[in-house]
């Protein structure tokens, strides 16, 4: 048997291993270095000797909050039955000098510009060049995360939390990491921290089976990783858990689902406040009516106070009754609320294209610091997010990129697009829904809609390859 002999020809191991590193083209990092100095150039006049006006009443709940953290107690309870995780947040931020709430919206900015350019990366990476720098040279001028970015509360660290799920669910999702189990931790870890943040994340948990299964990676393998993240996250957050389930008697992430579903019920959908035969619902329809037009308070709001004040409630208690308020009246129209879920979902890829008054309120908390950079950014992205909207079909190229993408883009596109979509129908069906929740979403959305218009143009350079006439052959 002849053995083979090696040759200077053989490739070592080392240098195999280094052809397989996806070298970026230096195209690609000035492009994204770019993308972070504007970012960077847009909100730096509102990072330093920044004015701050009066707060609104949830800013002021979390800066209380925040204070309770400092003081030594590891779970606040604000007077509204929040989840704890901006709170830590904020008192991460009071630890630098200065005001918490400059702190918290300065932290917040330098985040905004770290997350434009981890879109325009990831973005070349996953969909090409184009989409990456796209995407992110958008969220880098964008007025909408501006303003959320600028705001003390959790919108902003929400939207980052989402996209860094959905991320993190794409890597883990990867052929050779599905079969591992940390990368699922990873991914449980971070819905987790989202949910700390607002309860309405818990939804990023079918990412993993919406992943998994279109990749074929068989029901067991399936399972298993929902399994291994579902139970990171329930171990991450079951010490709130326990806490709630001590002191209030219920082991629930927050008791202000009641709220916001009674918002979403009689406020958003409008439905009349009446008697239905509960002591409740008497109180709520009588007393909490007269609250809303003596005191001119929003009627959830009126209702929470009248129940604590008339059964003797506690937040979480009186929240609760709002609660079962809501789904008793949700029971009366069930088809009309799930048709007005779905038009109010839509909210994301609506809000998307750029709207410059959504920062220009803002301009005053800039004090004597030249805003001309930042407010040419916001011109400028409003009038290319009306070509956004046009380009990218008004968000349905999302849905053909899906359609036309190979196997690996689709998967991507899926995630990225799915996370968005769950967690706007979670918080249209328990809220209503707003600009700012909306907003939070813009980094999946304002990468995914790109993403499908690449796909279509590139689905229609290949048709017109195909139609060419082949060119006559040497031997002819």
């Amino acid at each position: 048997m002849k053995v083979p002999v090696p040759t200077l020809r053989a490739r070592p191991r080392s240098c195999t291993r280094l052809r397989a590193v996806d070298l970026r083209p230096p195209a690609l990092h000035f492009g994204a270095a770019t993308i972070g100095l504007l970012a960077l150039l847009v909100r730096l006049p509102w990072m330093f000797d920044r004015v701050d006006p009066e707060q609104p009443p949830d800013t002021l709940e979390y800066l209380a909050m925040a204070s309770a953290v400092q003081h030594g107690t590891l779970f606040p309870d604000g007077s509204l039955p929040r989840t704890p995780g901006y709170a830590y947040l904020v008192a991460l931020c009071d630890l630098l000098p200065g005001p918490a709430a400059a702190n918290t919206a300065a932290v917040q900015h330098l985040l905004g510009v770290v997350l434009a350019v981890a879109v325009c990366l990831l973005g070349a990476r996953w969909f090409g060049r184009a989409v990456g720098l796209i995407s992110g040279g958008l969220l880098a001028i964008s007025p909408q995360m501006f303003a959320i970015e600028d705001a003390v509360l959790p919108d902003f660290m929400l939207g980052t939390l989402v996209f860094a799920a959905c991320a993190l669910t794409v890597w883990a999702a990867a052929p050779r990491r599905r079969t591992r189990s940390w990368p699922w931790v990873a991914v449980g870890a971070a819905t987790a921290a989202a949910v700390l943040v607002k309860p309405v994340a818990g939804v990023l948990i079918a990412l993993v089976p919406l992943a998994l299964l279109p990749a074929s990676a068989g029901w067991r393998r399936t399972a298993l990783a929902t399994a291994i993240a579902a139970a990171t996250a329930l171990v991450a957050l079951s010490p709130w858990l326990i806490r709630n389930a001590i002191v209030h008697d219920r082991p629930s992430l927050a008791g202000q689902l009641g709220m916001t579903l009674y918002n979403r019920v009689f406020e958003i959908d409008g439905r009349p406040i009446v008697p239905r035969g509960s002591a409740q619902s008497r109180v709520a329809a009588v007393y909490g009516v007269r609250a809303v037009q003596a005191l001119g308070l929003r009627p959830h709001a009126a209702v929470h106070g009248v129940l604590m004040e008339r059964f003797g409630y506690d937040g979480w208690q009186a929240s609760a009754a709002m609660r079962k308020l809501a789904v008793d009246e949700i029971r009366r129209y069930p088809f009309t609320f799930a048709r007005r879920t779905f038009e109010l979902a839509s909210g994301p890829v609506r809000s998307a294209p750029g709207a410059e008054q959504a920062a220009l309120p803002l301009r005053p908390r800039a004090g004597d610091a030249g805003t001309g950079v930042a407010r040419a950014s916001w011109w400028v992205s409003q009038r290319v997010g009306k070509a956004w909207w046009i380009v990218t079909l008004h968000g349905w190229a999302i849905v053909a990129g899906l359609l036309l993408c190979d196997e690996a883009r689709r998967l991507r596109l899926l995630v990225i697009s799915a996370g968005a979509a769950l967690v706007a129908l979670a918080v249209a069906a328990t809220h209503g829904g707003g600009d700012r929740y909306w907003w939070s979403l813009l980094p999946g959305v304002v990468l995914a809609a790109p993403a499908g218009a690449a796909a279509i143009v590139a689905a229609v350079a290949r048709g017109r390859a195909r139609r060419r006439p082949a060119p006559p052959s040497a031997s002819a």
